[in-house]
């Protein structure tokens, strides 16, 4: 059983085709556009809407990177903030050593208003104007209670008051 030149010209034409649209495969995708352009208005509008989307996904990426670069500079200056002004044991004595001692007169005592500027409920530490105090603190005249995330409780002796952050 042997082939005739036909059949085996017939048999072979398939894989020729195949090889030569492999080969120039890139040049009958340039030109099979000019041949179907409802196709080219079609595959336009799919890359349009694929790249709206890959840019959507780029300025998202962009946003995410500036929040996450935010956060490390606010974790900075936490821990700054802990380092450097809120009350350690270790420094201590340093600290009231460089502090100035200001006597105060009992009418400035009475009439002193208090402000609350950092709470850091953790180490149960606050700043209160401008002095770090802790629980049982006594300042101007006014004793530290207690120092939660809300505020810090004060007692004056007519009474006890809250302290708290924006108010």
């Amino acid at each position: 059983m042997y082939l005739n030149s036909k059949q085996f010209l017939a048999l072979l034409f398939p894989f020729v085709v195949a090889v030569i649209i492999y080969v120039f495969s890139s040049e009958i995708v340039q030109n099979i556009s000019y041949f179907f352009s409802p196709y080219e208005n079609y595959s336009n509008k799919t890359l349009n809407s694929k790249a709206d989307i890959y840019l959507k996904i780029e300025e998202k990426s962009k946003k995410y990177l500036e929040i996450q670069n935010k956060l490390e500079l606010r974790k900075a200056n936490a821990e700054w903030i802990v380092k450097n002004m809120l009350y350690n044991k270790e420094n201590s004595t340093q600290i009231h050593a460089q502090k100035e001692i200001i006597q105060v007169d009992e009418v400035t005592k009475e009439s002193f208003v208090h402000k609350l500027e950092i709470i850091y409920p953790k180490a149960k530490v606050a700043l209160v104007n401008g002095k770090i105090v802790h629980e049982g603190t006594i300042i101007d005249g006014a004793k530290v209670i207690k120092i939660n995330n809300d505020g810090v409780l004060i007692e004056y002796q007519k009474g006890v008051k809250w302290l708290t952050l924006f108010r």
